[in-house]
């Protein structure tokens, strides 16, 4: 299940990153177009004296700057329809086409992270299935290997952190994984419902009881990157999203002037430039941020609710 769910989210993210590598192209592609316009323009004045010889130069420049940015963004694109392509178990040609999906790139946030979502979740991930079965087998024995020993923590409310219980745990962890003594009491594992003392006396059982804390170490910190991870890329998108839509309303504006010849045509390139750079750096961190709740839902070992106990 869990590999199914793996290969999903990677299908996911490389889908992502087509439908935003589609857009970018067609975007990089109009600032080429809009940068040659202008360079024509100001060709078009050192002609008759109304720029120099270092405007025409300047222009030139960004006008070939343009243009290797629109290749770069085809190249880009190519190289995430090849990545789409051997995840779907197609030759990587760079020819499959994903629609254009506008629907993900409006202001709409994603459903909010349920609070209240228990760390045992995290027992799906099968690294803590294998560590586990491991520590069970160093301490216990097979018969006992189904007792429930990871942290009583649950998510809270939005995309923010685990609870503040898991401070609590921070140096317990890293005293598992670097043990002193002979004994550890270890509550942790088993949700605080009794106080468990295990007794070190080999080798292995010293290994297991560091890598059962080292793989929960990683998991939970994966949950807690996804988690801030979202919730920051949520917030630019939210002040990008100002900064485009504003962007867009001056080129609107200025290209109406334009018609009316109370604005200049390069200056109304300048503002088409500006709004379609917003929306490139817009459409990058909106799916950064839909990735990030991809990564969440990989961290947690599937759905917010394990299916398994509904």
């Amino acid at each position: 299940m869990y590999a199914r769910e793996s290969l999903g989210a990677s299908v996911t993210k490389a889908w992502l990153m087509n439908v935003e590598a589609t857009r970018a192209l067609a975007m990089y592609d109009a600032i080429d177009r809009d940068s040659t316009r202008q360079r024509d323009i100001v060709a078009a004045r050192v002609e008759i004296g109304k720029a120099s010889a270092v405007d025409l130069t300047q222009a030139d420049a960004r006008a070939h700057d343009a243009h290797a940015q629109a290749v770069g963004a085809r190249q880009a694109r190519e190289a995430a329809q090849r990545s789409l392509e051997l995840l779907l178990g197609r030759y990587p040609a760079a020819q499959i086409e994903v629609a254009d999906s506008a629907s993900l790139f409006d202001q709409t946030r994603l459903s909010e992270v349920p609070a209240g979502v228990p760390m045992s979740v995290l027992d799906r991930r099968p690294d803590l299935i294998a560590s586990r079965n491991a520590f069970d087998a160093a301490f216990f024995g097979a018969q006992q290997a189904k007792a429930e020993r990871l942290p009583n923590l649950t998510l809270t409310a939005g995309a923010g952190y685990l609870d503040t219980r898991a401070s609590a745990l921070k140096d317990q962890i890293n005293n598992l994984i670097f043990p002193v003594g002979a004994k550890i009491t270890w509550p942790l594992f088993d949700a605080g419902r009794r106080q468990t003392q295990y007794e070190i006396a080999t080798a292995s059982q010293s290994e297991a009881a560091a890598q059962y804390a080292r793989t929960i170490q990683r998991a939970m910190g994966e949950v807690e990157n996804a988690l801030a991870a979202e919730r920051e890329f949520s917030e630019r998108a939210d002040a990008l999203s100002v900064s485009r839509d504003a962007l867009a309303r001056t080129a609107d504006l200025t290209a109406t002037q334009r018609e009316i010849g109370q604005a200049d045509p390069y200056d109304w390139l300048n503002r088409r430039i500006a709004a379609t750079q917003a929306q490139l750096a817009f459409d990058q961190v909106r799916v950064a941020s839909l990735a990030a709740r991809v990564d969440l839902h990989l961290a947690l070992g599937g759905r917010f609710v394990d299916r398994s106990d509904s």
